[in-house]
């Protein structure tokens, strides 16, 4: 159970650095669960320590929830290969706080940006969201073929689409919308 496996994360209790725990994460296969259930084994008093912060978090939030989970429980995290990212000591909080305003202002940016985009989009004549499946003629076929007696699987099978999609046309719905 040594410090120097690469994909792995231990929990060391607090009042007994003798004593290890090592839960070997597979990155190739399940992941996000090993870290879960490392997570969830956490107690009061933990320290989970991880060889490098990039193997259990995608991102930055994805790392701040990470931590905010291993708070909420009574433990502590630290990365071997980040010091900054250590949450055992008033240094590493300190770090790990401004860490969480630059997330916070970085998710900010990129509301803003993708507001932004999506408005010179409209503007342009860019139509938003996903293309119909159907024509405006097709559409009209599968309601006349639905009024002649076809079954919904039927005209899906003429048309080349799910039966879901032609009944989400006979009902006049589009995917996504609230009606």
């Amino acid at each position: 159970m040594g410090l120097g496996n690469p994909t792995g994360s231990m929990v060391l209790p607090a009042d007994d650095w003798a004593r290890s725990v090592s839960n070997t994460l597979n990155l190739w296969q399940n992941i996000r669960g090993h870290l879960r259930r490392l997570i969830k084994s956490l107690q009061a008093g933990d320290v989970m320590m991880v060889t490098a912060i990039y193997r259990g978090a995608r991102n930055t939030r994805d790392l701040l929830n990470i931590l905010d989970e291993v708070s909420r429980a009574g433990a502590k995290f630290k990365s071997l290969s980040e010091p900054w990212c250590d949450s055992t000591s008033p240094t590493g909080e300190l770090m790990i706080t401004v860490l969480a305003g630059v997330a916070t202002f970085e998710r900010h940016l990129i509301q803003v940006r993708t507001r932004e985009g999506r408005a010179r989009a409209v503007a342009n004549g860019v139509k938003l969201g996903p293309k119909r499946k159907l024509s405006p003629a097709q559409e009209q076929a599968a309601r006349d073929l639905r009024l002649a007696g076809k079954s919904l699987s039927d005209i899906a099978v003429v048309l080349r689409v799910s039966s879901t999609t032609v009944k989400r046309v006979i009902n006049g719905r589009r995917k996504g919308s609230s009606t």
